[in-house]
């Protein structure tokens, strides 16, 4: 499932939260990769997306299903595709995707 959150300023850090509790109630071993999914300018794309993502991802103490990851940065009108990717209490992998567009907010 791909869900679109709000966007985010360049300026703002944010933490994003993949909730896994539709699949599982805990998971184990996230890892989070970002892509540029798509950006308004077509001449300016940000050579390394990856950059936007801060630290480890984390499990969250409220909720094991749930995994919190810190977003920094990023460029003006791209939207970036996150990706995490973790471990159920079953040991299947699952995924859970969202976009997060970036805009400067006036």
């Amino acid at each position: 499932m791909t869900t679109t959150v709000a966007p985010k300023d360049p300026v703002e850090e944010v933490t994003v939260l993949f909730d896994f509790s539709v699949a599982t109630e805990s998971v184990v071993s996230p890892s989070v990769s970002a892509t540029v999914k798509w950006n308004a300018t077509e001449t300016t794309i940000d050579p390394n997306p990856g950059s936007i993502l801060f630290g480890s991802p984390q499990i969250s103490d409220a909720n094991p299903a749930h995994v919190l990851h810190k977003v920094v940065g990023g460029h003006d009108l791209h939207d970036y595709g996150l990706r995490c990717v973790a471990e159920a209490d079953n040991g299947d992998d699952l995924l859970v995707v969202m976009i997060l567009p970036v805009r400067t907010m006036p």
